[in-house]
């Protein structure tokens, strides 16, 4: 029953990086976050929470129709990320994550427009 409207404004910086440009604690040879789901498993939960990378038209599909994102992300993540971004003339950009060991994709309709090129949906 308030009449007063309140508003917040944002006054930290979201840091922009390009894939480059991050300084990673540690370099990971497996993903943290992009993991591939066969064709016919069960992959939407975990879609959901960030924790798949589309490996098929249906798959990608998903990820778009359902607005997913990629959890944080490892080094290994980020560069199945790029070759994807890169393929289709695109650039991934990050922000880091906690304690600066992960970082997360700000751009994601980029690489929605990419998973959208390369199943051509």
């Amino acid at each position: 029953m308030w009449s007063k409207t309140i508003t917040f404004a944002c006054t930290k910086k979201i840091e922009r990086m390009k894939a480059k440009e991050i300084i990673w604690k540690e370099v990971s040879v497996l993903p943290h976050s992009a993991n591939a789901y066969p064709k016919g498993k069960p992959y939407k939960g975990q879609m959901m929470m960030g924790r798949v990378f589309p490996v098929s038209k249906a798959q990608a599909m998903a990820f778009v129709e359902m607005g997913c994102c990629i959890a944080e992300m490892n080094s290994e993540d980020v560069s199945i990320v790029e070759k994807l971004l890169e393929k289709h003339h695109l650039e991934g950009k990050y922000r880091y994550v906690g304690d600066k060991s992960f970082v997360k994709l700000i751009n994601q309709s980029d690489l929605d427009r990419a998973l959208k090129a390369e199943y051509d949906f």
